[in-house]
């Protein structure tokens, strides 16, 4: 590559960044493979909304026990090795479920213990996963980084849901777990490949793990800003109860078609989540971003509202890639400014804080989602997440009214957040 300095190519041709994203993509693409093959494969055994809720308790609840152990580690180990060795051990764990699929059949329970091993090992990769980009990039395009991060996601998400439709139809559940197991290797030998910038800061490795667990915690209980924004990821988060964890049941009784046609439906909300990710940065630079996180509140509300009364896949479709965008936007607003307000050797606690906000909420709202389905039917059940959207847009004014109120603190923020300065931002 000639014509333009390493430092300012597009992130994605930069070797370190390059490998370690494309290697992510087939990961998390793998893990949405799972992600739609296992609640699927449960509900033709069981037949039971509850169950689903069950699967994603079983799934998500490590992630809310263990996720701060995992950001400890994060601080105080290599965090390569840390992701080496959690994707190794999930692919290593589809493989053998595709194995006894194939020869003997899964049970329910066997497949709710799988999910509980994979929340183990995500537990313990997301806090490394979410702190390794800033080893990988310049500070001054950290945030460019993370924005380019968090399309793969969103790309993953767009693919593996699509694909696993594919699949299940072409092999049965067998064969994306196979494909699954085999998308989680590249990036454990990318692993080996690329070159980290991050070493524990002096002391970490010797400290006592009571006193790294009580800064991070102390970190986050001690700053409002953080708990705040934290509160708006998780109202994103807890959104998607009321669409993926419903989806085979809402495909099959509000809609009346066969399960695997949830995979079509969380296609149409990942494809939102791509989009909003091509246009967010457009959007914040002609809004405040707090503004933009409140509208997108406002959104979720009213699409939830439509997306319950659907009367076909592809109304419901239409309107999953409607939640999908703004679900991303909100998250993303809050994700990036946690990271603004995050120094380094604190990044991998925080982070794992996040993680836990994040993906800890899901064993709730999937309980919940699936418990009031059970009663009440999967349309009733989707609707009520309305009001969640509600509560994200009072979340939302109240973290403009303490970043006006708040002094800074420079031991946690690396740099005062512009969220609520500029002209128009909510009061």
């Amino acid at each position: 590559m000639t014509g333009r300095p390493a430092r300012t190519r597009p992130l994605l041709l930069q070797r370190d960044f390059g490998v370690y994203w494309a290697a992510s993509l087939l990961a998390t693409s793998g893990m949405w493979l799972w992600r739609i093959t296992g609640p699927i494969l449960l509900f033709e055994l069981t037949s039971s909304a509850f169950m689903l809720g069950v699967l994603s308790v079983a799934s998500y609840g490590p992630i809310l026990l263990l996720s701060f152990a995992g950001g400890v580690l994060a601080d105080r180990f290599p965090r390569r090795a840390l992701i080496a060795m959690s994707h190794g051990l999930t692919g290593t764990l589809f493989a053998v479920l595709a194995a006894v699929h194939a020869t003997s059949g899964l049970s329910p329970a066997l497949l709710c213990c799988a999910a509980v091993v994979e929340g183990v090992a995500v537990s313990l990769a997301k806090p490394a996963l979410n702190s390794f980009v800033a080893e990988l990039v310049p500070t001054d395009r950290l945030a460019e980084a993370i924005a380019v991060n968090t399309a793969q996601f969103t790309l993953a998400q767009l693919v593996g849901p699509a694909v696993a439709t594919g699949l299940l139809v072409v092999g049965g559940p067998a064969l994306p777990l196979a494909v699954a197991a085999a998308l989680y290797l590249p990036l454990v030998v990318a692993m080996r490949l690329v070159h980290s910038h991050h070493a524990p800061h002096r002391g970490m490795a010797s400290a006592r793990l009571r006193d790294l667990v009580g800064t991070g915690l102390t970190a986050v209980r001690q700053r409002p800003v953080a708990q705040l924004l934290l509160v708006i990821a998780v109202g994103s988060i807890a959104l998607e109860g009321g669409v993926r964890v419903l989806a085979p049941q809402f495909v099959r009784d509000a809609l009346g078609r066969a399960e695997s046609s949830a995979g079509m439906v969380l296609t149409g909300q990942a494809l939102g989540s791509v989009v909003a990710v091509l246009v967010i940065g457009r959007v914040q630079r002609r809004w405040p971003p707090l503004r933009v996180a409140r509208q997108a509140f406002v959104v979720i509300a009213f699409a939830l509202a439509g997306y319950a009364l659907a009367p076909n896949v592809g109304v419901a479709l239409a309107l999953a890639a409607v939640i999908g965008a703004a679900q991303t936007t909100s998250f993303s607003v809050a994700t990036s400014a946690l990271h603004q307000v995050t120094a380094d050797h604190l990044r991998g606690r925080i982070m794992a804080v996040h993680a836990m906000a994040l993906l800890g909420m899901r064993p709730v709202a999937g309980l919940a989602a699936g418990s009031l389905a059970s009663v009440a039917g999967p349309r009733l059940a989707s609707g009520a997440f309305v009001l969640l959207g509600a509560a994200g847009v009072l979340a939302v004014r109240r973290v403009a009214t303490v970043l006006h109120e708040a002094p800074s603190t420079p031991e946690l923020m690396a740099s005062r957040p512009t969220l609520a300065t500029s002209p128009g931002a909510p009061r």
